[in-house]
């Protein structure tokens, strides 16, 4: 049958992908997990659960990233306040399940963001803007596909990005700010790069960071935590 060729084809495909990007790869000493064994697990999430939460954000991978990578980064948002679950995406392709925000969003009184990093921001748009749930998009190095339109969406929006990224398309990036809601928050980490928002080792085609991942990660968990703090407080 047609459909199963096809199937079979793109399984393959996703295959070869995955091998290409682990000779990609190149973990080092810094890169250590230290909360790996932070949260739970939750039909194929892992959660992390502050203890005076004031916000819920749904994280989406980035493509062919384990979602293990992004544990210790999410652990530091939950101390902040913020239940983070990170999504474990088939094939570690978060556009193969983009509306995974529906999953795990439960009506409990308090903001629900989703976002991603790389194309699991761009996967991340989708439900930021189908879901009436959703209250706030956060793409870490990356940005809604040309298809996807927020500037009418009553959302907040902060996108990140870091100064050394060599993998980012900065031309598309720029040209996403036009769809966007005119209040969204734009920041830069300097001195950071493309891989520094997980941790999975060197990614090709980046640039070498001149500050230390848990740096990258410390500062983009403050501009989240900052700009949460903002909406709480209405300003």
């Amino acid at each position: 049958m047609k459909w199963l060729k096809r199937v079979s084809l793109l399984l393959l495909l996703l295959i070869i992908a995955s091998v290409i990007t682990f000779q990609w790869l190149n973990h080092s000493a810094e890169d250590t997990m230290q909360y790996q064994d932070k949260g739970k697990d939750i039909g194929g999430a892992r959660v992390f659960e502050s203890e005076e939460a004031k916000a819920n954000f749904v994280f989406y991978p980035g493509g062919l990233v384990d979602y293990d990578s992004y544990f210790d980064f999410a652990y530091m948002v939950s101390e902040e306040g913020i239940n983070v679950t990170v999504v474990d995406m088939p094939f570690n392709l978060a556009i193969l399940n983009r509306y995974a925000f529906d999953d795990y969003y439960e009506a409990d009184n308090l903001p629900w963001f989703v976002g991603g990093h790389s194309l699991g921001a761009a996967a991340a748009a989708y439900p930021a803007k189908e879901s009436d749930n959703v209250e706030g998009y956060i793409a870490l190095a990356g940005y809604p596909p040309e298809s996807i339109d927020l500037s009418d969406q009553p959302l907040d929006v902060l996108t990140i990005h870091a100064s050394l990224d060599g993998v980012i398309d900065l031309s598309a990036y720029e040209t996403s700010m036009s769809r966007y809601p005119e209040n969204s928050v734009h920041h830069i980490i300097e001195g950071g790069n493309h891989a520094g928002f997980g941790k999975y080792g060197a990614q090709r085609g980046d640039n070498p960071s001149t500050i230390s991942t848990h740096l990258q990660h410390e500062q983009t968990v403050q501009l989240i935590a900052e700009f949460i703090d903002a909406i709480d407080n209405g300003s």
